[in-house]
């Protein structure tokens, strides 16, 4: 955990709470089926040690509504393009490539 925060450092109260806030009200799976079946290619990518807020089945769960490609980094947290920035922008590269 040390080594996360070394790349990401701590997170502000302001943005702790700005964070927080957005998880208890803001809501859109009603949108979820419209944005699976708008035709686009998703990737759901997260952290298997992810619990800023939410836990990793959450991204799970989203990759299973969407019907998205899911994609876990061992030993990633919440920012994973600070964590990893070579994986993470590798894996964004090949998705899109692949979906040409």
């Amino acid at each position: 955990m040390i080594e996360r925060f070394s790349a990401t450092g701590f997170q502000t109260q302001v943005g702790r709470t700005g964070q927080s806030n957005a998880c208890f009200t803001h809501n859109c799976r009603h949108k979820l089926e419209a944005l699976k079946n708008a035709g686009y290619p998703i990737l759901v990518m997260t952290g298997d040690m992810d619990y800023v807020l939410l836990q990793p089945s959450s991204s799970v769960y989203l990759a299973e509504k969407l019907g998205a490609r899911l994609e876990v980094f061992k030993g990633g947290g919440h920012a994973l393009r600070l964590q990893d920035p070579e994986g993470h922008n590798q894996l964004l590269l090949d998705h899109i490539q692949s979906e040409k």
